[in-house]
Order: C-alpha cells, then structure tokens, then sequence
C-alpha cells in the first residue's frame, strides 16, 4: 500500500495534446513547463467534490433501492504563490505585462487587467511528497489576489476539465520514477 501525502512541488504547461503513458513523458512535460517556485504556506493542496447521486426511493419501505450516479465531482489543485512577477501574473490571470525600452532591452516593468474576461487554461503537475506526479492536462484556472498573513499572494484555483485532444483524459497520475 502506497500513502499518497501533500504537495511538494508545482508547475504549469500548456494544456496537454497528447497522452501521458509513462514517467518519461512526465519529465519531458516538466522540462517544457513552468515551476512555481514559492506557494504560500499552508495554502497549497488537492481536492475532489462528492459526485452527483440521485437516490431511487421505494416507496413501500422508505429505502433507496437504487443510485444513479450523474456527474463526477470536480477535482482541483489550489495554491496561492506568495512571490511572484508580473510574467506568472499574466500567464495565470490574463492580463498582460507593460515593458520599457525595446527589442531585446525591453524589461518588464508592471502588469495591466484585461478589458474582457479571459479564459484561462494550462497543464497542471503537482508532485506529491511521497513521490507521485497528478497531471490535469487542461484545467480552468482563476487566479486572483488571495491576502495571506498581509501579504497580497496570487491565489490559484486549477480544476481539471475535459482535453480537447479525444486520446487526452482529464487527469493521471503516476510514480515519480526512483533514481539509482
């Protein structure tokens, strides 16, 4: 039996266009994604909605007979990164950067709201602290100024949704290969 404890690492990625099969597939993803580097403490976690049941109720004895489940509960990954810069800020809450200078001097100096609301979607991988990797290969973020302690972190909401890809699931999991 395998303990499945807590979140030690996250990163982010375009929404997935093919499947995960292996370890190796997950190492390619990370090397092409983004770490978050610093997640607010104690604000950090995965969870999963209770699913859609309706209960069939006979009416002689008052008991279900039967249970129909509808819809799966939603699963998501929240965090909120307590250090950011203005580049993640846009990547998962629209927006975007205001630079100064151009070309290759150009720095990025500030970040502005988009007019319209934005549709936000990325690749979410979260390594557990015993060694597992959780993949949404296409999860609805909303990211928002979340106050922690006083500090303005950028909170983060990731729920996983169906691929766009038919081969694509929603979520997988899977070992963190060990190291010789």
């Amino acid at each position: 039996m395998k303990p499945f404890i807590g979140l030690s690492k996250l990163w982010y990625h375009d929404p997935l266009t093919t499947a995960i099969s292996s370890a190796a597939d997950v190492t390619a993803l990370i090397q092409g994604g983004t770490e978050v580097k610093n997640v607010h403490e104690g604000t950090w976690g995965y969870s999963q909605d209770d699913p859609t049941i309706t209960d069939y109720i006979n009416e002689l004895t008052g008991r279900p007979y039967f249970r129909d489940p509808e819809t799966d509960g939603a699963k998501v990954i929240n965090f909120s990164i307590g250090s950011y810069d203005y580049t993640t800020k846009a990547a998962l809450a629209g927006g975007t950067t205001i630079t100064s200078g151009t070309g290759s001097s150009a720095t990025v100096v500030g970040w502005k709201p988009a007019t319209t609301l934005a549709i936000i979607e990325k690749a979410i991988i979260a390594l557990t602290k015993t060694g597992q990797y959780i993949i949404f290969s296409n999860a609805s973020i909303v990211a928002k100024v979340d106050p922690q302690q006083k500090n303005l972190t950028l909170g983060v909401t990731a729920t996983a949704q169906e691929s766009t890809h038919d081969d694509v699931l929603p979520e997988y999991w899977i070992d963190k290969p060990t190291t010789a």
